[in-house]
């Protein structure tokens, strides 16, 4: 969403919260998934570990298209408080900052990084919903 409306931004600081910019949340989408490739390269190999790296390596795949596109656009997509997506964002937001953060050190059984996988799709999917053109 591009966003130059003063009333958005003045509803944002009213708020207290900070918009998001999608250009930033991909490049930690890219971040997380490497991490994930990585974290699942090194556990053993099973239906499960194999299916969670097919799923993340088609996953970054789209987040690369995007951001490109995004690139491309020399746009900034700036998501707002008011926006509908807002509040899923910024739980994704903050999810990949804790992964991040803990460089996926919690994130070493099959269950945790099928959470994360799916959270990665989740932003995914919201990002090509609104970068559509």
């Amino acid at each position: 969403m591009i966003h130059q409306d003063d009333t958005r931004v003045r509803c944002s600081a009213l708020i207290g919260e900070t918009p998001i910019d999608l250009e930033t949340l991909i490049d930690k989408h890219l971040e997380a998934g490497d991490l994930a490739i990585i974290i699942l390269q090194r556990l053993p190999v099973s239906v499960a570990t194999a299916g969670l790296l097919a799923e993340i390596l088609v996953a970054r795949n789209e987040m690369s298209v995007v951001k490109s596109h995004m690139v491309g656009a020399r746009a900034k997509f700036i998501i707002e408080p008011a926006d509908d997506d807002y509040l899923i964002l910024k739980a994704i937001d903050q999810r990949l900052d804790r992964v991040l953060q803990t460089t996926g050190m919690a994130f070493t059984n099959v269950d945790h990084i099928g959470i994360l996988v799916h959270t990665i799709n989740r932003g995914l999917e919201i990002a090509c919903n609104l970068t559509a053109p």
